[in-house]
């Protein structure tokens, strides 16, 4: 996976499936187990967002020919690959930050990482901008500053 590539993971349901298992699996395992794939990975994810498709739709394919129940729909669960994790350091430029400048680099960093669903962490928002390095940091904080002006 590559900052930009599209993390996905699917799963079938139908309508004898348990609702409170589907609504947990949404909540929680999907997001988990992306997450596990990110770290296993290297890289930061943005918010996971999902959508069904129909048998057959798109790229769904079909349930298996032995599945029982009626109404199959293909839960997609997908999240965009915003960075590489940064290597483990020592040290940071982001400690040398002034915190308000720290706040409005996150805030930035949500901003462009926002795709639906779930908001990016301080501790995801500082692997960004620790990737992108302080060259980026300070070319943003300067543009945030002068559309101020």
């Amino acid at each position: 996976m590559n900052p930009g590539d599209i993390a996905q993971y699917a799963i079938w349901t139908c309508d004898e499936d348990n609702r409170a298992k589907i609504a947990w699996f949404k909540a929680e395992e999907a997001p988990r187990l992306l997450k596990e794939s990110a770290d296993e990975h290297g890289v930061i994810l943005g918010p996971v967002s999902h959508y069904e498709l129909e048998p057959g739709e798109g790229q769904a394919g079909h349930p298996d020919e032995n599945a029982q129940g009626t109404n199959w729909k293909l839960l997609v669960f997908e999240a965009a690959v915003v960075a590489e994790k940064p290597e483990a350091r020592t040290s940071s430029f982001l400690l040398d930050l002034d915190p308000k400048d720290l706040a409005v680099l996150r805030k930035a960093t949500r901003k462009a990482g926002q795709n639906g669903g779930r908001r990016l962490t301080d501790a995801e928002c500082d692997g960004v901008i620790e990737h992108f390095g302080p060259k980026v940091a300070e070319r943003v904080l300067k543009d945030m500053l002068d559309a101020k002006d």
